[in-house]
């Protein structure tokens, strides 16, 4: 194995083991810290916020009742509750979801 310089590798590995030092140093810190702190303990909520739901179509008139059967089983209070019905359709699909909101 003459030519071959070990030392050479040997400094490299050890040069790029010198740069990450640092980064898992701060990792360990990091990990310290997280461990001593408590948890934050979330305030009740007085009230619900308003949640908007957005339906996007295009042409899916075979899933649109599904679609519209599902978002009428979610159990949320219906004056904090917008649904969208977005859609783009070049078929049926527009007549179907028209009439589900209709019934809605």
């Amino acid at each position: 194995m003459s030519g071959f310089n070990w030392w050479l590798v040997l400094f490299a590995y050890g040069a790029i083991l010198g740069c990450l030092l640092p980064f898992a140093g701060h990792r360990t810190l990091l990990l310290r810290w997280s461990r001593k702190a408590k948890p934050e303990v979330w305030p009740k909520w007085t009230s619900l916020p308003t949640v908007t739901i957005q339906l996007p179509m295009y042409n899916e008139r075979h899933v649109v009742g599904r679609l519209m059967a599902a978002v009428d089983q979610i159990e949320y209070p219906r004056d904090r509750l917008h649904i969208q019905v977005l859609d783009d359709s070049t078929d049926e699909t527009t007549d179907l979801a028209r009439d589900w909101v209709e019934r809605w």
